[in-house]
């Protein structure tokens, strides 16, 4: 036996720079910081060290720039070649120079990348750590290195017999880069997150990096991956750079275009709106404090090719949260990638990258020329079955109305069943909605003797239609039924049910009422029994 219970549709289911060195330190924390510059200096500005320095610094100054001998290691802003820079001459022995930012970051970041330009000059005698750059917290400002204890990662500058060459070193297994010379861009990647994390690589790559580990990058080469971390616990506040070298080795270090800043985390992608034929509206969770967002829109899924105006599209704005495409082709599927950025002076710099794919609409009307079976595609405009990013109408003229057949899973975009239409489900059916479901019609779901029964899931609803759902009961036995949404008639159910019993409880007679016919009005806010 069966019953229908009738549902009134209003809503349905519902870079630091040591000018040969560039030194980018980017830190990314977590979503409850909050996002800003962290130092930028180009030494442009002043060829007086001390300009740079401050026991307060701000976020182009260090706490300290020096040297332990101020004859044998020379430090200087050098304006050779017209552009200054920060730079560190050794000519006799003793003598070790440094900088350092003892004042923490804040807020205290949870990954870095410490990015540098590098030339060595004026080295004619190899020496393995002629150099460290060191990363940790409650530094000194000493002209020495930091005990391991205070330092989470690290990495080494050798010097070669070669004039102009040097290498970098893992000093904690004693691995050593390939040999270099001129300037080279290095990008030392750190995570303390607790977490893997992934972060826009020098090459353009998406890179993961676990916690507590360190990547090192020359150039667009990968020298070190994943390497373990010095002292795990610490934090990543302070960083300090050492050149001490031995007797009888000397050499030059140029440092310029410092910055240093946090990496955006890769944003979270919420479904797009306003999907039409032609047109659509991407939208993305917002991330605080950086300066805007990159888009890329392609009809390719590797990004071969961009469409027109959407390539590498800047969008000023931390608070920015949706792009609308226009120009689009009609029933066509585009992939699309945001980033967040942070773009300065000095530098750029991005999360990764948050991938989607989005069809634009085709109109395809039911027709009904051959049956009702909706999986036959001649009974449709286009002469296809619908799929996702299909548009349908149902109107109310054709004498064919649509029904998807049991086991079968139909896909639309918008679906609008016009007054006077309708559309019924088999029971096993699933229909999935992706847009609007407009029902002014008729919309029914059915069930069956086993418990199938059809499935209906829209990404939203309207309309004044009607909407039955089916449910099969099993014979002789009693039921409870819920109370009635409107004012309908006893005639819901099955001509056998009736006869077999619809009664209600009545609290005046503290009885049972039976129902026997099928005109009587069932009220709402009271249950009924059925068998």
């Amino acid at each position: 036996m069966k019953t229908y219970q009738q549902i009134q549709m209003n809503k349905f289911l519902k870079s630091y720079y040591f000018k040969g060195i560039m030194l980018l330190i980017f830190a990314w924390a977590d979503g409850g910081n909050v996002w800003g510059q962290l130092l930028q200096q180009d030494f442009e500005s002043s060829t007086t060290v001390s300009d740079y320095v401050s026991p307060t610094p701000n976020n182009g100054q260090f706490n300290a720039i020096g040297s332990s001998n101020a004859t044998n290691m020379i430090v200087s802003v050098n304006t050779v070649g017209g552009i200054n820079k920060l730079s560190f001459e050794k000519l006799a022995h003793p003598g070790s120079g440094s900088f350092s930012r003892t004042t923490d970051f804040s807020p205290v970041p949870n990954s870095l990348i410490f990015q540098l330009d590098l030339t060595v000059s004026g080295n004619y005698s190899a020496q393995t750590t002629a150099a460290i750059f060191q990363v940790g917290s409650a530094f000194g400002t000493a002209n020495s290195a930091e005990a391991n204890a205070n330092i989470h990662s690290r990495f080494g500058l050798n010097f070669t017999s070669n004039p102009g060459e040097f290498s970098l070193r893992e000093i904690g297994n004693g691995t050593n880069t390939s040999i270099y010379s001129g300037t080279r861009k290095i990008t030392f990647v750190i995570n303390n997150s607790g977490a893997t994390i992934n972060y826009l690589a020098p090459n353009g790559t998406i890179e993961s990096i676990g916690d507590d580990k360190f990547d090192l990058w020359v150039g667009n080469n990968k020298e070190f991956d994943e390497r373990n971390a010095t002292t795990f616990s610490q934090t990543l506040t302070d960083i300090k750079f050492i050149f001490n070298t031995n007797t009888g080795i000397f050499g030059t270090i140029d440092i310029d275009n410092i910055l240093i800043d946090p990496i955006p985390p890769a944003i979270n992608l919420q479904t797009p709106t306003n999907v039409l034929d032609n047109s659509l509206t991407l939208n993305w969770v917002p991330v605080s404090g950086v300066t805007g967002y990159r888009v890329d829109v392609s009809t390719s899924p590797g990004f071969a090719t961009f469409v027109s105006g959407y390539e590498n599209l800047y969008l000023p704005g931390s608070a920015t949260s949706n792009l609308s495409l226009s120009g689009l082709s009609t029933g066509t599927k585009y992939y699309y990638r945001i980033r967040a950025v942070s773009e300065y002076t000095l530098g750029s710099f991005s999360g990764a990258f948050s991938d989607g794919e989005i069809s634009t609409t085709i109109q395809n009307n039911w027709q009904g020329n051959f049956s009702s079976n909706w999986n036959l595609k001649g009974n449709w405009a286009l002469d296809s079955v619908p799929q996702g990013f299909h548009n349908i109408t149902i109107p109310s003229s054709p004498t064919n109305q649509p029904e998807i057949p049991a086991g079968f899973a139909a896909d639309c975009y918008n679906l609008i069943i016009d007054a006077g239409a309708s559309l019924s489900m088999a029971a096993g059916a699933k229909f999935n909605v992706n847009g609007n479901l407009e029902n002014n019609g008729t919309l029914t779901v059915k069930s069956d003797a086993t418990g199938q029964v059809g499935t209906v899931i829209a990404a939203s609803a309207s309309g004044t239609g009607t909407t039955n759902v089916e449910q099969y009961l099993t014979l002789n036995r009693w039921w409870y039924v819920s109370s009635p949404v409107g004012n309908p008639h006893s005639s819901l159910y099955s001509p056998a049910m009736v006869a077999n019993g619809l009664r209600y409880y009545d609290e005046p007679s503290t009885g049972y009422i039976f129902i026997n016919d099928g005109t009587t009005a069932l009220n709402p806010n009271i249950g009924y029994y059925t068998r």
